[in-house]
């Protein structure tokens, strides 16, 4: 049986959300539909432990 992956591209617009609870930060992401209405795309969760890695790696982008 052939496993799937879950990785793959994702495109969003904009952050819609970001939070934080028990450790874990919450970044909702959205994408505009053609009629121009947000839509949910996905909600990334990063442990808070990983957020300035992660912030560190994004500032690279230029």
């Amino acid at each position: 049986m052939e496993q799937k992956s879950n990785s793959g591209a994702l495109f969003f617009d904009n952050v819609q959300a970001v939070g934080v609870h028990n450790g874990v930060a919450r970044i909702a992401l959205i994408r505009l539909a053609s009629d121009g209405k947000p839509v949910p795309v996905l909600e990334l969760l990063i442990p808070t432990t990983q957020v300035p890695q992660v912030i560190k790696a994004l500032q690279q982008i230029r």
